[in-house]
């Protein structure tokens, strides 16, 4: 039986493979560590137990992190954020400043005529607002 993504969880990143590393190699357990970065602890137990390694308690963060980035290059439907870091940069930057959605997204359209990798609707940026929110990480 297939694994199911859970819902509304963005993929690993290469900052929550680092502190899986970090942690499953001094022995901590797959329960800590997911309440360290905030995940079920069926996604730790996948990330680690599902990854080639060689030894006991061997699991390598950046390894594990190119095969899930060409994992997800490979797939459909990933959120337009996930595509660009240049756009996600942006759209951060302009949330701290207290721009809105559509200001965010007016403004690229203006800024970035030419530029498809940075044009975003107002409704994917709340989307990823809710995402973080969710997930309990502050965006702004």
């Amino acid at each position: 039986m297939k694994n199911k993504k859970e819902k509304g969880q963005p993929p690993l990143t290469l900052r929550d493979r680092i502190d899986i590393e970090q942690k499953y190699m001094y022995g901590s357990s797959i329960t800590n560590i997911a309440k360290y970065i905030g995940r079920n602890k069926s996604t730790v137990s996948r990330e680690v137990k599902g990854k080639d390694r060689k030894g006991k308690n061997r699991y390598r963060a950046d390894i594990a992190h190119a095969k899930a980035l060409d994992r997800i290059s490979k797939r459909g439907n990933i959120p337009i954020l996930s595509k660009s870091q240049k756009l996600l940069d942006y759209v951060i930057a302009k949330l701290k400043l207290g721009w809105s959605p559509e200001q965010i997204s007016g403004r690229l359209t203006e800024k970035y005529p030419e530029d498809k990798s940075m044009c975003i609707s107002h409704e994917a940026i709340y989307q990823y607002i809710y995402a973080q929110v969710h997930r309990g990480v502050m965006v702004m």
